[in-house]
């Protein structure tokens, strides 16, 4: 079996073949949501090995539902018994979209 970096690499050399792209050019890969969960798995387990204590994940307030859903199960399943808090705004000065 190929790593994963090459099985993309292969997949995405025969879809620019369909749509009139180089090859090297695409590259074929999990969805966004997939792949978050992929790197937010790795990155608990770490800190959970370095800094048990440390529970929240500040998460950005825009980030779709799903996603959010997504980080909480992944607590949950990883039994690390923390939450996932949205971020505050920054202030700027300035008006803001998300504070207005």
């Amino acid at each position: 079996m190929l790593p994963d970096g090459l099985r993309c690499q292969r997949l995405g050399n025969k879809l620019a073949k369909l749509i009139g792209a180089k090859c090297g050019e695409v590259v074929v890969t999990d969805s966004t949501s997939v792949n978050l969960f992929k790197v937010l798995a790795a990155a608990l387990r770490v800190q959970q090995g370095h800094s048990p204590h440390r529970r929240v994940i500040v998460s950005e307030r825009r980030n779709f539902p799903t996603d959010l859903y997504m980080v909480q199960g992944l607590i949950d399943q990883l039994h690390a018994h923390g939450t996932c808090l949205p971020a505050l705004p920054m202030v700027t000065g300035k008006k803001n979209s998300m504070t207005h």
